[in-house]
């Protein structure tokens, strides 16, 4: 999982072309029954990309819900847009 979660982030720093070589580097330390495939990889990050923007779009929501329809400040800084 830590490996799937390494090379996938490969696809959000814009860098798909190094995800198949590091798939043959992380494939050569583990067993026939763990090894990752490209597929795996793109797969688990289409998952996770929608998991964070689902969670980035909540916490924009309730800043919005905090700052405008309570007069609250909001303590907690966001990130900007993520190229993905």
């Amino acid at each position: 999982m830590l490996y799937t979660d390494f090379v996938a982030n490969l696809y959000k720093e814009q860098k798909p072309d190094l995800v198949a070589p590091a798939v043959d580097i992380i494939n050569k330390f583990l067993t026939k029954k763990d090894r990752l495939t490209v597929n795996d990889i793109r797969s688990y990050y289409k998952e996770d990309k929608f998991i964070w923007s689902l969670f980035l779009t909540s916490r924009r929501l309730d800043r919005w819900i905090d700052t405008r329809l309570l007069r609250k400040r909001y303590e907690f800084l966001l990130p900007g847009k993520i190229k993905r």
